[in-house]
C-alpha cells in the first residue's frame, strides 16, 4: 500500500461514529517475557508524554492480576508470554475487563493466530515487534480510542487466512448442498487430478465398478453430465485447486 511502512493497516472509528477522544494519559501494562525487550520498550514509550507504563510483567498470570488492580487503558501483550497461553490470557482479560484494549506483539507471522486473537480473544491490535517507534505510538493511541490496528505484513497473513476460511466454507457448502458422501468427496478429489477410474480404484482400494457407481452419483448430485464438468464446478466452488489437469 502506498505510503504505508511497517504499520498500520488500521480499521479505526471516526470521532463522529463513537470514537472516544482521550485527554488524559494512556496507562499501559507491558507484558513480555524478554527483560531486555521490556526495558527497551519502556524507554521508547517514555518519549511520549501522554503514554504511561504503569507496570511490566513477564508472565501471563501476572498480567491478569495486575490488570485487575491497575485497570490500564492498554495492555501490550507478548504472543509468547511465559507460563500462560497468549490467547487464553487475552480472552480472560477481555471477559473480565472488556474496557481494556489489548494489543498482541509478535515476532512472527502466524496467520492462523490473528483472526482468533481479534475475534475470540478480544484483542484490538496485532502488530510486529519490529514496528517503528512512531508507528507504535500511533497504534497505542488508535486502540485506546476504540480503533483496531494490524501491521501490514500481518494484515496480508490475515487476508490469506480469510481466503482459507472462505474456501473451507465453500467446501462445506458444496458437500452440504450436493449431499456428497465422504467416499464421493474422495472420488471427486481424485477425478480432479486427472486420475482414471483404475487409478482411483487402486488409490481407494475399491473396484472400478464401485468407482463408476460413485462417479454416477456425483454427477447426479452436482447436476452435471461428465467428470470435466464436475471438476470445473468443484473448482469454481473452491472445493479443489484451479490448477492441474483434468482427466478425460
Amino acid at each position: 500500500m502506498t505510503g504505508v511502512k511497517d504499520i498500520e493497516l488500521t480499521c479505526s472509528l471516526d470521532c463522529d461514529e463513537g470514537l472516544v477522544v482521550m485527554d488524559n494519559n494512556i496507562r499501559i501494562i507491558l507484558a513480555d517475557k524478554g527483560e531486555i525487550f521490556r526495558e527497551g520498550l519502556i524507554k521508547v514509550l517514555e518519549r511520549v508524554p501522554n503514554l504511561e507504563v504503569v507496570a511490566t510483567c513477564a508472565r501471563g498470570f501476572d498480567v491478569i492480576e495486575k490488570a485487575k488492580v491497575l485497570k490500564p487503558d492498554v495492555i501490550l501483550l507478548d504472543d509468547d508470554i511465559s507460563d500462560c497461553d497468549c490467547m487464553e490470557t487475552s480472552q480472560t482479560i477481555h471477559s473480565l475487563m472488556p474496557e481494556i484494549c489489548i494489543v498482541i506483539l509478535t515476532s512472527g507471522y502466524n496467520s492462523r493466530s490473528i483472526l482468533p486473537a481479534l475475534n475470540k480473544a478480544g484483542a484490538r491490535g496485532y502488530i510486529s515487534k519490529s514496528i517503528e517507534p512512531e508507528r507504535l505510538f500511533d497504534a497505542v493511541e488508535i486502540v485506546a480510542k476504540g480503533g483496531v490496528v494490524i501491521s501490514p505484513m500481518l494484515a496480508a497473513c490475515l487476508v490469506n487466512e480469510l481466503n482459507f476460511l472462505k474456501k473451507s466454507m465453500a467446501v462445506e457448502e458444496l458437500t452440504y448442498d450436493a449431499g456428497l458422501s465422504k467416499r464421493e468427496e474422495e472420488v471427486l478429489a481424485l477425478v480432479s487430478t486427472g486420475a482414471r477410474n483404475s487409478e482411483i480404484a487402486d488409490a481407494l482400494s475399491i473396484s472400478e465398478n464401485t468407482v463408476k457407481v460413485h462417479l454416477g452419483r456425483i454427477l447426479d448430485k452436482l447436476h452435471v453430465h461428465n467428470r470435466q464438468q464436475a471438476t470445473i464446478l468443484a473448482r469454481e466452488r473452491g472445493f479443489i485447486p484451479k490448477s492441474g489437469r483434468v482427466g478425460a
